[in-house]
């Protein structure tokens, strides 16, 4: 007679890895739970600031590609400087940004906030998984990343959710 595999739970998977990944991935869920306010930022451009839709399209596609430069100026910090004061100093950056995007909300000055916002916010995902690599030995990496990425696809499955009842 042939056994069953060994079942397991999906906590399980998880168990033993150092305890700053689980701290990594509750913040990289966190970080992605505000992904909801893209499509709401369209919504915002148009009719707050009175922009036309193609107008909204380049500053949304903007963000886009200030996105791309935070991920490549993330990573290359990350490999100068300390991942943690990288991801701490992106989290401020981030979160000043957007308080200066509060008190200019109803003018075109909104946009370069937004745009640091996204730059710095950009920046945590590389320094994030150097981090998990750094602090994970080789063999439990596929599963440190596993459950890094978990947790960064959670918060953005969750955040339209919120957003929506919201």
């Amino acid at each position: 007679m042939i056994a069953d595999p060994p079942r397991l739970s999906m906590l399980s998977t998880y168990q033993g890895l150092p305890q700053e990944v689980y701290a990594l991935s509750a913040a990289r869920a966190i970080s992605a739970l505000g992904a909801f306010v893209y499509p709401f930022l369209t919504l915002t451009l148009t009719t707050r600031l009175e922009m036309s839709s193609a107008e909204a399209g380049v500053v949304v596609s903007l963000m886009g590609l200030t996105s791309l430069c935070g991920s490549a100026l993330g990573g290359w910090l990350s490999d100068i400087r300390s991942k943690v004061g990288v991801i701490i100093g992106a989290q401020l950056g981030c979160a000043l940004s957007l308080g200066l995007a509060g008190f200019v909300s109803d003018s075109l000055w909104l946009i370069p906030p937004l745009l640091l916002s996204t730059l710095s916010i950009s920046c945590i995902r590389p320094a994030s998984s150097a981090l998990i690599a750094e602090l994970t030995p080789r063999h439990q990496r596929a599963r440190a990343f596993s459950l890094g990425h978990l947790g960064t696809n959670l918060g953005f499955s969750i955040g339209p959710l919120l957003a929506g009842f919201l």
